[in-house]
């Protein structure tokens, strides 16, 4: 293979004009051997001769032979045409979106329920491509990674958000592919691909941990509110002592007869709990709610 590449060098083939309708009558450039430059630049060579916004979109490709039947919706087929089309989403390669009103305005909300149904969409999205833009292996190249990756299953414990994280971060992809096309910048590639997965799981990694201290934070409060008499008893004075004013008296909330108040066996006064300047407790026979 070596020496059939070093044969390579400075060759060219001549194509000889010819008819091709794509349905019955193709041109022999259809059946040349792969390229073999980065996929980056023959990203960009394709648009030296596509138009800016892709090829006349038909809904004519062979997805039944290819088991996409009745899976990908007329606004996909006519979205995937144009190579920088921003609208171009990971949801619409979904079986919900498939099964959706074609009229549908972008299908962002079809999110698949399990890492199952999103491999199917993700390979659902090469397929396509595959039929309607063969010089285009963006998605390949990202199917690759997050197979290479595992689908970053070690990034996420809640399989609900793996796959909400997934269908986001894969659109970012898209998004990014669409916009380097109108500038005329490669697309991204499995180096690239993986700085973007880099940035993508450290914020979310951020945002998770503040998240989860946040929920350790007020699952703990919540403890603390259960175990507590009142909120007031714990502010007032963190130290229960015989003769205290009752903290749940004060709130409103003490069922207890004033003569049999006890908590923890200890026995508390039906007496206010304000805190004077001096540290003392008010100790009146009012709450604390109706100190004056």
């Amino acid at each position: 293979m070596a020496r059939n590449f070093k044969n390579l060098e400075g060759k060219r083939k001549y194509l000889e004009a010819a008819y091709d309708d794509r349905l019955k009558e193709f041109h022999e450039g259809r059946f040349l051997p792969g390229p073999l430059c980065p996929i980056g630049d023959y990203w960009t060579a394709a648009k030296v001769y596509l138009p800016e916004r892709g090829h006349e979109p038909v809904a004519h490709y062979d997805g039944q032979g290819l088991g996409l039947a009745y899976h990908v919706a007329a606004k996909t087929w006519a979205t995937v045409h144009d190579p920088g089309n921003t609208e171009l989403n990971m949801g619409m390669f979904t079986r919900e979106a498939g099964a959706a009103n074609s009229s549908d305005s972008s299908f962002r909300h079809c999110i698949p329920d399990s890492l199952n149904n999103f491999k199917l969409t993700i390979s659902t999205a090469r397929a396509v491509l595959q039929l309607v833009q063969p010089w285009n292996l963006s998605v390949t190249a990202l199917h690759l990674f997050l197979e290479n990756n595992q689908y970053g299953y070690k990034y996420f414990s809640n399989a609900k958000e793996h796959v909400r994280q997934l269908m986001s971060f894969s659109d970012t992809v898209l998004l990014t592919n669409a916009k380097n096309w109108q500038m005329g910048k490669a697309c991204l590639d499995a180096k690239d691909l993986a700085q973007q997965w880099v940035l993508f799981t450290s914020g979310y990694t951020a945002e998770s941990r503040s998240q989860e201290e946040k929920t350790s934070s007020s699952n703990k409060d919540d403890k603390k509110r259960k175990r507590s008499p009142s909120r007031d008893w714990r502010r007032d004075y963190p130290i229960l002592k015989e003769g205290n004013p009752c903290g749940r008296y004060n709130d409103g909330t003490c069922r207890n007869d004033k003569d049999k108040c006890f908590v923890r066996g200890i026995k508390l006064r039906h007496r206010c709990s304000h805190v004077k300047t001096d540290g003392e407790f008010c100790g009146k026979k009012h709450a604390k709610m109706d100190h004056k």
